[in-house]
């Protein structure tokens, strides 16, 4: 919390006001208003912020109120304080055009509510109408009290409907993230810095002194185009559109479908759908898998339905910088998204952006590409949201990417924003069908690998582009088929007179100027000197030519030829370092080409060993270079000999081990088997155990022949072996599998590891064994292992429902079959509660029971006649679960099978009636859904056997007696009205209704209705558990009817003794409650009614008998907190109502009364009252020494202040404070009261005086400096006192020494909110007053907690310019003291208070600090997306890299060397032409390799770059 001083508060009002005149100024020019007067002269000048009128002509009254005091909430007095609802009535009366808007960040009950029904109404009875709860009924009532009408006249509600009709209540957040929202629709109507043009927009009216007078639209169009912010409407031209329809041309040129004809993708109609319902698409596949034909055929749907769109390239037209540079990039006025909006003018729209994977963090690509793309999407979002468009986004990128790449993922978060969705839609690749229809039925007679390979519709193009097809039958990989391609090129080229080597010179020449490109195209002017060869390559369909641009038909193209160069270059005898360039060269992107070369030449082991030997000899091969050889060799799938030799060499070398282990071992089978031909290898070992753990699904057999000899020796030793085993057992061999269950079964604590073993998508057998197993060990299971939320669970059921009945159901009834729920030994506890179905989650062991029960339920629906035969024959060992299981199993049963059921149900009627195990309201709702099933279907003898059963139950003889033997003893003690609790007749009132009516006999009928008079016989008698009936509100009998009750009856209830209420009679249910008769629930009736009438309530406790229940009392005295009948008559009513009960010897009741007089503290309340609340200040009984609502050893000042307001002593303090607040007069009177607390014996009390004391600083400073100073000097607490530091901060320049001492003795008093208090407090002062306190503060040992919040108060205020220098001093000086909690200085990048140029020493030292991780994540992001000169931190993040490369163990998160990479590259490509920094670049990515050897750092890296 910020301790500005006191007066510096009122600035953050004020921001809140500009904030909203910020969101007015937008509506004007965006034309939902006509003008705005700032401060507007009138009389309604000082009720009012701002004045707007509308297009209509109606007049708005904008009144804005940040906060409520301590209040988060508007309520109907709060308002009347501020006087709001005489403020509203004379706006709204002065003009029939005049609305009233009350603005706050504050929600406001249901006021809002209240004004939105009352304009939707057509009368008056239809608003009474809409009035539907009490919370909208009491707003409507408490309106009219307030604005004094009675709305029980006619005239009087039809005047209040008209008041509220015209008053609005507008909620308006005021945070970071409101100003961040802020900024963005700013954006929507401005270009430029949105965050600037806010702060104009803000700022409009003091920078300008435009007061009192009306603003207009043109006027702030003018304004902003002025300081660079030019109006987007005003940008709209037909150039745009001229520009837009040659995008899209060129767009369109740059796609050539196979064979010349679009194929259907059933994709395409899924993304047209979405994008008609106005969501947005990110449609994604494998490369080569048809995304552009995909998209070809989308644009073609587009422009039959006449949709305006605009598509894009982002691998051809990379954006950069910003998106309305991007714009102007392609020759539009501004963003692609605004443009599209201007045009479309309401219509939907589209902009569809292919190849977003392109946009690589390279030095070939713009580092901010991601970021503009991230801009359109807010764009389109915010024009959605607010400005009525309709825009819809279709990003096209590889799965891969999208998958694994978080900055990409990070574009499309997954919120529930209902004005932009987003939907994912993945492209597969084609069908046999769709090969069949391009290339006819010879595709069946192709090998399967060719066939597999033309499925990717980019292998197919090629394909079809083969003049002799016959001749490629026996390619099977994509290089391959490329090079045949390639070939017939070649030969074509020659028929027409080309030679071959001209052509494959332009092809490297063009390879060669695109790989120096920022984008893949050539202009057309470089091929003078070559056209016939472009030419020819274009009708061969490996280049194309759009808009004058060169490029290859395909990315893939590029990446191909380049590397057959390279493994061109190699074969042709040339140096790897001729291939990969010197180490100044050696980027990311030529990494990645290198790792494709490898990939080549591993068909080719004996070149792929020379090349290898070659790059980790060198001395001028980057580190991170040589790791592409290991990651090659990992990926191979069936190495040579030489090659495992080889990598054995380099797993033995101490320098190249981890590495080495990481990549090429570590998962791979065969390096792994490989080491047993190197002599013996300790497998036991935590390495080799990591290794087996790593291959244990792909080399079974040699896993369990290396950990088999160390089987069942310790006990440590086997739970390691366990964790070799699979996560999941679907695949594990019979041997495995044995010793996962032998494993298991003697450390059943080995099961909770066994969370993700239950993959029942797998559809292995291998898990009935497993569920046998955990059934059996159940009781020694302690942890849940929430089976049944594994995926397709149902399918295995269905698949395995035999299985699972022979095997799991047998266990479970023998595990249960001792569980007995009858009478008398009803089971509760753990066991219990294990086997019984739960409301909420459910046990482990409950879960497999569900499993058999779903099985069984599929037995039954599948073979009927067999389940039945079951049901007779098993055996179920007496288990309580198991006829759960088969209940519910005949309950599923159709209606065709009733004579069935019900004869079940009769066999057995003890145990097939009741169930005790389902989560049911009784143990007989399975008996009654069965009964009412069945009775309708059933033959007549089984229709009497089961009525007769019923008729002539009795429970057991024992219950029957007790019950008899319980009413007998209570009757005998005549304490009470006599009981009769019934011991027959609960089951026949459960039962009976049931059965079917039209078939039950005369004798049913007539105990029907007799056991239905008789209140006693109760249906909940079998309730589950404790028989408490259904989960239902308890109410007394006059709820719903209490408006009705008069005075005479209240003071009946009132008088009644407790003992003579009804308290034994059972509890009735009437309209879904209880009913109870007892002075509990009566005082909650009578309490309401009071809130609702509290004048006549307050009359009526003035004949209160003399002996009644406090609650009464309580419930008058908190019914008049509130009352605003403003008449003298109802304040002296108020006051009779505290004279007649403050003599009353219940504390609680003394305690209404204080908070009644303080809530009222501004009435004028009269002597006696005023003597009584010094009285009880003084000398009330309450608190005795050892009374205590909350003790907290760490918190003692919370639990003080908590204690003191929960005693009448203290309470009345608080009382005092708020009557002086209200009434300076009553000074004198209440000075002893104050310096008596502070003697008195109750700690709390003493610290409360301070509150008492804090109002005389206004009208008699020196009272109130004493008392501070001597409890300062005698209560150590007091520092943890709420109203301490507004007192210092008035009085700090006139006692700094005894102030800053005494509160360096609190820093050390032991009491941690105490010692943390006084520390912010210090450093408060140090920042707002004298900084020298900074060095006394350094020189306290403060603890952690300490230094935290000393870090988060100079946080708070780092971003005020006046204090800003002090906050980073402090901040700077305990990064170097004691600062391991960073949540002070995340809150500095959290709400954005750093400035990248200004704080720079502060961002170099915090990355210096070695801060924890996320802390370091969150400085490198801030960075990455802040600094607009990134090459700064250079020298940081190089010692950043360096040090990670010293010491392994310390940065192993994938999200934060995500971050440190992504800073690397916008590095590298902001500093393109400073060679010094590029080396120190590629420097880094050697250190950041040597760093994470635990990490799959590769697949990060290459994701990124």
């Amino acid at each position: 919390m910020s301790l500005l001083p006191g007066g510096r508060t009122d600035k953050t009002g004020n921001e809140y006001e500009k904030h909203y005149l910020a969101i007015l100024l937008l509506r004007l020019v965006n034309g939902e208003l006509t003008s705005i007067t700032v401060e507007p002269v009138g009389p309604n000048k000082d009720s009012v912020e701002y004045t707007a009128v509308d297009q209509a002509g109606n007049r708005y009254h904008y009144q804005c109120k940040l906060s409520n005091g301590t209040h988060n909430k508007w309520r109907t007095c709060d308002l009347k304080q501020y006087n709001v609802f005489n403020r509203a009535r004379e706006i709204i009366e002065t003009d029939p055009k005049n609305i009233y808007v009350f603005v706050s960040p504050l929600s406001y009950g249901e006021l809002d509510q209240l004004c939105d029904r009352a304009r939707t109404s057509a009368s008056v009875e239809d608003l009474k109408n809409q009035l539907t709860n009490k919370e909208i009924r009491r707003a409507w009532e408490d309106c009219a009290k307030q604005l004094r009408l009675d709305i029980s006249n006619d005239t009087d509600a039809q005047y209040l409907m008209s008041i509220l009709s015209k008053w609005e209540f507008v909620t308006v957040p005021f945070s970071m993230e409101s100003k961040r929202d802020l900024s963005s629709r700013v954006n929507c109507l401005f270009s430029g810095d949105s965050k600037a043009a806010r702060e104009l927009l803000e700022n409009y009216a003091n920078s300008n002194q435009r007061f009192v007078v009306p603003i207009t639209a043109d006027e702030i169009i003018h304004a902003m185009s002025e300081r660079g912010h030019k109006f987007r409407k005003h940008l709209y031209g037909e150039n745009n559109i001229t520009k837009i329809n040659s995008l899209n041309e060129i767009f369109l040129n740059s796609f050539h479908p196979i064979n010349g004809k679009i194929i259907h993708r059933s994709e395409t109609d899924k993304v047209l759908a979405e994008i008609t319902n106005g969501n947005s698409v990110i449609l994604h596949g494998k490369a080569g898998y048809g995304k552009s034909g995909c998209v070809y055929e989308i644009i073609n749907k587009l422009m039959e339905n006449g949709t305006l769109f605009l598509a894009l390239n982002l691998a051809q037209e990379p954006p950069s910088t910003t998106s309305d540079k991007y714009g102007n990039e392609l020759g539009l006025a501004q963003s692609p998204v605004y443009c599209l909006y201007n045009i479309a003018a309401g219509k939907p729209c589209v902009l569809i952006l292919d190849q977003l994977d392109a946009l690589r963090w390279t030095s070939r690509h713009s580092g901010s590409a991601l970021e503009v793309c991230k801009q359109l999407i807010s764009e389109a979002n915010n024009l959605n949201k607010d400005f009525g468009g309709h825009i819809s986004l279709v990003f096209i990128t590889r799965t891969f990417d999208l998958e694994t790449d978080a900055s990409l993922r990070n574009l499309f978060p997954n919120d529930e924003n209902k004005h932009f969705r987003w939907s994912k839609e993945e492209i597969s690749h084609f069908s046999a069908g769709d090969v069949i229809n391009v290339i006819d039925e010879n595709y069946n007679t192709l090998s399967h690998k060719l066939q597999n390979l033309l499925l990717t519709p980019s292998s197919l193009y090629i394909w079809t582009t083969l003049t002799d097809s016959s001749a490629a039958r026996n390619i099977t990989t994509p290089f391959e088929l490329m090079e045949k391609w390639w070939e017939q090129i070649l030969e074509n080229c020659e028929s027409t007179g080309i030679s071959k080597s001209a052509v494959t010179s332009l092809r490297d020449t063009i390879v060669d100027k695109l790989e120096k490109r920022p984008d893949s195209k050539l202009p057309r002017q470089f091929f003078i000197d070559s056209q016939k060869e472009l030419q020819a390559m274009i009708s061969n369909g490996l280049l194309v030519e759009n808009n004058n641009a060169v490029s290859f038909s395909h990315q893939s193209f590029l990446d191909h030829f380049a590397v057959s160069n390279m493994v061109t270059k190699i074969y042709d005898g040339a140096s790897i370092l001729e291939v990969t360039d010197n180490r100044d060269k050696q980027t990311p992107y030529m990494r990645y080409r290198l790792l494709r070369v490898l990939q080549i030449l591993s068909d080719d082991e004996d070149t792929l060993l020379g090349v290898c030997d070659d790059i980790l000899r060198s001395e001028e091969v980057r580190y991170y270079f040589k790791c592409a050889v290991f990651e090659v060799m990992g990926q191979c799938e069936k190495p040579g000999d030489a090659l495992l030799e080889y990598a054995y060499g380099y797993f033995e070398n101490p320098d190249w081990h981890s590495y080495v282990y990481n990549t090429v071992y570590l998962g791979h089978p065969a390096f792994v088997q490989n080491l047993n031909d190197h002599g013996r290898y300790d497998w036991s070992a935590n390495d080799g155990l990591e290794l087996l753990r790593s291959i244990n699904t792909k080399a079974q057999d040699f896993v369990y022949g290396k950990i088999s000899p160390f089987c069942f020796q310790t006990e440590e030793k086997d739970k390691e072996l366990y964790l070799v085993l699979s996560h999941s057992c679907a695949n594990d061999s019979p041997e495995i599998l044995e010793f996962r269950l032998k494993l298991l079964h003697m450390y059943p604590e080995l099961w909770p590891w066994t969370w993700n073993t239950w993959d029942f998508s797998s559809g292995s057998a291998n898990l009935i064994p497993m569920l046998r197993q955990l059934i059996e060990d159940i009781d020694q299971v302690k942890s849940e292992l929430y089976i049944r939320e594994s995926d397709r669970i149902g399918e295995f059921i269905s698949q395995f429902y035999h299985e699972i009945i022979s095997e799991i159901l047998p266990v479970i009834c023998e595990k249960t079959m001792l569980l007995n729920f009858r009478w008398p030994n009803y089971a509760y506890g753990e066991n219990y509660s294990r086997w019984k179905k739960s409301g909420y989650v459910n046990s482990t062991a409950r879960d497999i029971v569900e499993m058999a029960k779903a099985a069984l339920c599929e037995f039954a629906a599948k073979e009927p006649p067999e389940f039945m035969a079951f049901a007779k024959e098993f055996d179920g060992r007496n288990s309580v679960v198991y006829y759960e299981i088969l209940a519910e199993t005949v309950y599923s049963l159709g209606t065709a099978y009733s004579d069935f059921a019900v004869s079940w149900l009769c066999d057995d009627p003890q145990n097939h009636f009741l169930i005790y195990t389902d989560n049911a309201e009784d143990y007989l709702s399975l008996a009654k859904k069965m009964i009412k099933k069945f009775s309708p279907y059933c033959s007549k003898d089984n229709f009497s056997r089961l009525e007769n059963l019923i008729l002539n139950w009795s429970d057991p003889a024992g219950e029957m007696i007790a019950i008899y033997n319980q009413r007998r003893e209570v009757n005998q003690t005549k304490r009470y009205k006599p009981v009769y609790y019934a011991f027959w007749g609960h089951f026949q009132k459960t039962l009976l209704p049931f059965l079917d009516e039209t078939r039950t006999s005369q004798e049913t009928k007539q105990l029907i209705k007799v056991l239905e008079r008789n209140e006693w016989v109760e249906t909940s008698f079998y309730n589950c558990g404790v028989r408490s009936g259904p989960d239902l509100p308890v109410v007394s009998p006059v709820s719903g009817k209490a408006d009705r009750i008069c005075d005479k009856t209240w003071l009946n209830i009132i008088s009644t003794p407790e003992s003579r209420m009804n308290t034994n009679k059972p509890w009735r249910i009437k309209n879904g409650n209880y009913v109870e008769a007892n002075h509990e629930f009566f005082s909650r009736s009578f309490s309401e009614q009071a809130r609702h009438d509290p004048e006549r309530f307050a009359k009526l406790s003035l004949r209160f008998p003399n002996e009644c229940n406090s609650d009464y009392i309580k419930a008058v005295i908190r019914a008049l907190y509130d009352n605003d009948a403003d008449t003298k008559a109802a304040f002296r009513l108020t006051c009779d109502v505290v004279s007649r009960f403050m003599s009353d010897s219940d504390h609680n009741v003394t305690l209404e009364i204080l908070q009644l007089i303080e809530k009222r503290a501004e009435e004028n309340w009269p002597e006696n009252i005023l003597d009584f609340v010094c009285d009880v200040a003084m000398n009330s009984p309450h608190p005795s020494p050892d009374f205590s609502v909350l003790v907290d050893k760490k918190a003692v000042p919370y639990s003080l202040t908590t204690n003191a307001l929960n005693c009448v002593r203290g309470f009345a303090l608080q009382t005092i404070s708020q009557l002086l607040w209200k009434h300076s007069d009553l000074a004198d009177r209440f000075k002893s009261v104050i310096e008596h607390a502070t003697q008195d014996l109750y700690e709390a009390v003493r610290f409360f005086s301070l509150t008492g004391a804090y109002p005389y600083y206004n009208f008699d400073r020196d009272f109130c400096i004493g008392i501070l100073k001597k409890l300062i000097q005698n209560e150590p607490c007091i520092f943890g006192h709420h109203d301490i530091w507004e007192t210092i901060c008035r009085n700090y320049r006139n006692n700094s020494e005894f102030y800053v001492e005494h509160l360096k003795k609190a820093c050390c008093s032991g009491i941690d909110e105490l010692d943390e208090k006084a520390a912010d407090y210090l450093c408060a002062i140090a920042i707002y007053y004298d900084f020298n306190i900074a060095e006394q503060l350094y020189q306290l040992p403060l603890n952690t907690n300490q230094i935290e919040r000393v870090c988060l108060q100079a946080a708070s205020s780092f971003d005020d310019e006046q204090f800003h220098s002090n906050s980073k001093a402090i901040l700077l000086h305990y990064l170097d003291y004691g600062a391991s909690n960073m949540f002070g200085y995340n809150k500095l990048f959290l709400d954005e208070k750093i400035d990248t140029g200004r704080d720079e020493d502060l961002l170099k030292k915090l990355l210096r600090s070695k801060p924890k991780d996320h802390m370091l994540q969150t400085i490198l992001e801030y960075i990455n997306s802040h600094g607009q000169d990134i090459s700064k931190y250079v020298d940081t993040l190089q010692t950043f890299c360096e040090e990670l490369a010293s010491n392994e163990n310390r940065f192993d998160r994938e999200t934060t060397v995500t971050e440190l990479i992504k800073c690397i590259i916008k590095l590298m490509d902001r500093t393109r032409r400073d060679p010094e920094i590029q080396t120190k670049c590629l420097d880094m990515w050697d250190d950041i390799y040597r760093s994470c050897f635990n990490m799959p750092f590769t697949q990060i890296f290459d994701n990124i770059s």
